[in-house]
């Protein structure tokens, strides 16, 4: 199957994920569920959203760290030019 967003994708998930995971809770109590209310469906949506920010702020933080990383080292391979050009680099970038 084929998804073309984020808003279907969320959508798709959460009819499968709500009618099976509310099935297997009521199983047991020998309940099927054949339709789940608007209100389970937006929260939800409202958890596969909060995931998917979590997802991205995680790797938000990963690409930050990495590049700190790199502009710390920087100096260490230019050498003393390149170090040079570095500061001039970082000065420019710090007065916008």
């Amino acid at each position: 199957m084929l998804v073309s967003g984020r808003s279907e994708y969320a959508w798709l998930l959460i009819k499968d994920l709500s009618s099976t995971h509310i099935n297997k809770a009521s199983d047991k109590w020998g309940i099927r569920c054949n339709q789940v209310t608007p209100r389970v469906k937006e929260l939800i949506q409202m958890q596969v959203e909060a995931e998917c920010r979590q997802r991205a702020t995680a790797l938000e933080f990963k690409g930050t760290q990495a590049a700190d990383i790199n502009i710390a080292l920087w100096p260490k391979i230019l050498g003393s030019e390149g170090n040079d050009h570095l500061q001039h680099a970082i000065q420019a970038q710090a007065q916008m």
